[in-house]
This record gives structure tokens, sequence and C-alpha cells, in this order.
């Protein structure tokens, strides 16, 4: 009989916890167009160079437990005219801002980024990997999302594409993982005073 009552004290518990098995999210990433990075010549051909471009994208994922890594922009650098020679082009550090959703629910992506030049060769640009942001997927689930840093080539002039890609991570919220070690410690200790 006690037996019996530990099986279902046990299920129970168990049902108390989400499953991570086929938890859906759709998502989608705002773009984003930043210029005038490290420019002290004013415009030219009537851009204000370098420039970086990020351009959205979405999808729909299905998560087992564990992670994915997933695509969330496609990016273009493009560097011109922007510093004159003989003058001091200083390395430029600032912040790209990306706007992600998640099943309706929007926050920002913000990764530091660091520019320099060097005359008469070439520009590089380097994003890295910014703070997570937690979505609340209901049912117990969070999805942690990463963004992940990204370096340009030196570029001497002209477009570079890149891709820049976040981790995705569904994780059981706090209180849910709290009370299954709860509801496990309470059926153990009913167990060994049984066992006494």
């Amino acid at each position: 009989m006690h037996r019996i009552t530990l099986v279902f004290v046990l299920a129970f518990v168990v049902g108390l916890v989400p499953a991570l098995a086929d938890i859906g999210v759709t998502w989608s990433t705002g773009g984003a167009y930043i210029d005038n990075i490290g420019n002290n010549v004013g415009a030219y051909n009537g851009i204000l160079y370098d420039t970086l471009t990020l351009t959205g994208q979405s999808g729909s994922l299905s998560f087992p437990p564990g992670s994915q890594f997933v695509q969330i922009a496609e990016m273009d650098f493009s560097a011109n005219l922007n510093c004159w020679v003989g003058t001091v082009c200083p390395n430029v550090a600032g912040t790209v801002s990306q706007d992600i959703t998640v099943n309706g629910l929007t926050q920002s992506l913000a990764l530091s980024s660091l520019w320099s030049a060097t005359i008469g060769a070439s520009d590089t640009l380097t994003l890295y990997g910014g703070d997570t942001v937690i979505f609340d997927l209901g049912s117990g689930h969070n999805l942690d999302v990463t963004p992940l840093g990204y370096a340009f080539a030196p570029n001497p002039g002209g477009d570079e594409a890149g891709k820049l890609y976040a981790k995705f991570v569904v994780t059981p919220e706090p209180g849910a993982i709290l009370l299954l070690v709860t509801m496990l410690a309470c059926v153990a200790g009913a167990r060994k005073l049984r066992l006494v």
C-alpha cells in the first residue's frame, strides 16, 4: 500500500515540473542602421561612412532540452572615406542595439562595439557578445537569448557581409526547480521514516 502511495506522490511531483520537450517559440529581430562610425570628414557621396546595417531575421523553433544557435541578423559593414590622412582617427567604442520579439514580447539586445582605422590600409569593426535577455514563455519555462560577438575582417573599402548569431536556451523557471527539489526531499523523507 505504501509503495502505491509513493508512486502516486512521485508521479504528482514529476507532473508539477514542466517537461522541456516540444516548447514552441516564434521569434523575429528588427533591423538597425548605424552611420558616421569614426568619421571626421563629413559626408562622402551623401553618406557618413563607415556604416553598419543589420537586417532582421525571423523563424520558429521547437525546443527539446538544451540550446540552439540561431542567426538573428544579416550584416553589412561598409567602409569608405571617413578620416583624413594626417589626422588622428581614434578607436571608437559604441553600442549596437537590435530589438528581438519572442512569442509577441519585445526586448532589446545590445552589443558593445569597437571600430578602428589604419589610414591608407583598412577599417576594422568588432562586435562583442551582449548581455542575456530573458523571456517568460509561461508554463514554467524561460527562454534565455544571448547575442554572440562577431569580428569583421579588415575592410580596405567597400562592403563586407557577416552573420550575427545568438544562443537560445530554454530553462525551467527557478520556482519550478525549487518545487521539484522540495517535493523530492519530502518523498525521500517520507520513505526514510517508513523504513525506520
